[in-house]
């Protein structure tokens, strides 16, 4: 994907929030998907495979915002905040400003650690709510319960692993780099 087919939508607390075309394809594609694994895993009515489905896509990308959210934070402390996000695929990137200095190792990685910290920090809560919380209702289960391993096994753990579009890619790049 080329930067000039990305399109900004808005702006919001001093960041941008720009968008691929990508984006609506994978987010129907998503949707289906998991419709596919509710049927496959539950005795649901279709409208409710519906629902959970755009429930879930759209708990996907909350949380991949809120993944985000760690990444400001930790960027901010840094003294080197982000720009903006782009939302592009299934996934949600950061964006940092173009005309940043050259950044230490440290800085790289204490920013792309953010995201993951706060998507592992959101599932062992939801683990705990899990815990705890009688269940409304068949879909709420599974929302709650997608919330937890979405946080858990995609944008916590999986963050790590170097992918190339990963912060385990940043991590494992700027470690091989490490300058104190």
């Amino acid at each position: 994907m080329t930067q000039n087919k990305t399109k900004k939508l808005f702006e919001v607390g001093g960041y941008s929030v720009l968008w691929s075309p990508t984006f609506f394809p994978t987010f129907v594609l998503l949707w289906m998907t998991l419709n596919l694994v509710m049927m496959l895993f539950s005795d649901a009515t279709y409208g409710q495979i519906t629902v959970f489905g755009l429930g879930a896509v759209l708990i996907h990308y909350f949380a991949e915002l809120l993944h985000n959210v760690g990444h400001a934070i930790a960027a901010r402390s840094t003294g080197y905040p982000m720009s903006g996000i782009r939302l592009w695929y299934a996934f949600i990137g950061s964006l940092y400003p173009k005309d940043e200095p050259e950044l230490s190792s440290r800085i790289h990685v204490t920013r792309a650690l953010g995201g993951p910290i706060l998507s592992l920090i959101l599932a062992l809560a939801m683990w705990g709510v899990l815990q705890v919380i009688p269940y409304a209702n068949e879909i709420w289960q599974w929302w709650l319960r997608f919330f937890f391993w979405d946080n858990l096994l995609i944008l916590g753990l999986g963050a790590f692993l170097p992918l190339g579009f990963t912060d385990g890619s940043t991590i494992l790049r700027e470690w091989r780099n490490w300058k104190n």
